[in-house]
């Protein structure tokens, strides 16, 4: 008995100890620790849709289309359970996975691509990329406490990621919310 316990106590203090697992927003790759810069959870809805219930998924942007009823469009990315070779299957630990952006007609919804693709290659409609975009900043500077922790990432991203461009809508998004954008390419 007091092998488990101590067998416990020091996976509890490893598990204490190990690095948190950092993520990426799905749009700028900025790089963050999911336990201390915070997007709200992901609707259970459009996780249903992609088959993604295991894992922690966050809602990084989120545009309500004012030309469709009852359409919205969703840009979602998390943390994805991995599983070990046994039997029967466990949790082994978690990784980012790369997201993805739906629309949903109610409570239907439909997965329609990666993020990155969003400003080109997915067909949405111009108003609802604007929409995602201006979104995902907003929801991007409270995650990190503020325009100028933001900012901040934003330069450090910059001066790291040569050859890294922002898609023109992110970019127009960016600096109408006060953010300046000068060190980076834009598209």
């Amino acid at each position: 008995m007091k092998f488990i316990v101590t067998a416990l106590s020091f996976m509890w203090a490893l598990a204490a100890c190990a690095e948190a697992i950092p993520m990426q927003d799905p749009l700028l790759a900025l790089s963050f620790d999911p336990g201390h810069v915070k997007f709200e959870a992901a609707p259970d809805v459009v996780l249903t849709a992609e088959k993604k219930k295991r894992g922690t998924w966050y809602l990084f942007a989120k545009y309500a289309d004012e030309k469709i009823a009852n359409r919205s469009y969703l840009l979602v990315s998390g943390m994805v359970e991995v599983y070990g070779d046994t039997s029967p299957q466990r949790v082994i630990g978690a990784e980012p996975d790369f997201g993805f952006v739906a629309q949903c007609d109610g409570m239907q919804c439909r997965v329609l691509g990666v993020p990155d693709r969003m400003f080109d290659d997915l067909g949405l409609p111009h108003h609802a990329v604007v929409g995602l975009a201006t979104d995902a900043v907003s929801r991007l500077i409270t995650a990190f406490g503020g325009k100028d922790h933001l900012q901040k990432k934003l330069d450090d991203l910059a001066s790291a990621a040569e050859g890294f461009y922002i898609p023109a809508e992110m970019s127009r998004a960016l600096q109408a919310a006060g953010l300046d954008m000068k060190a980076w390419k834009t598209g």
